[in-house]
């Protein structure tokens, strides 16, 4: 391949360079912060104990049913950190909490709001 310089990504469909190069190491950041979350021992059961905990509540009412604002919260901050920390499915987390998928995807985003005005992360 003479005169021909390879770069990651066309930019015709990805955009520039740069912004591949930005995305993977944001991928390979996000990677290693579940790795350490996952090694250093925290699991579903633990993420329920510190959420109920923070919230006053039983860690049956972070997982359970429920309409009332504390819970809901909760519930929220549980899905957002178990599928962005923990990596689990949108399905697995709908499965576990007898919620619809739909349902959990908008408790993410919820999650994630609260999460950031909170500071709450699992490190």
């Amino acid at each position: 391949m003479c005169g021909v310089t390879r770069t990651k990504g066309d930019e015709r469909i990805l955009g520039g360079a740069d912004f591949v190069m930005s995305v993977l190491k944001e991928a390979r950041e996000h990677m290693e912060h579940r790795f350490r979350v996952r090694s250093s021992g925290h699991t579903l059961d633990t993420l329920a104990d510190m959420i109920a905990v923070a919230y006053g509540i039983s860690r049956k009412d972070v997982i359970s049913k429920g309409r009332e604002a504390p819970r809901v919260e909760a519930r929220s901050l549980f899905c957002h950190i178990a599928s962005r920390d923990l990596g689990l499915s949108v399905t697995d987390l709908a499965r576990l909490l007898g919620m619809t998928p739909s349902a959990v995807t908008y408790a993410v985003r919820r999650g994630g709001k609260t999460a950031e005005e909170k500071d709450f992360k699992l490190e």
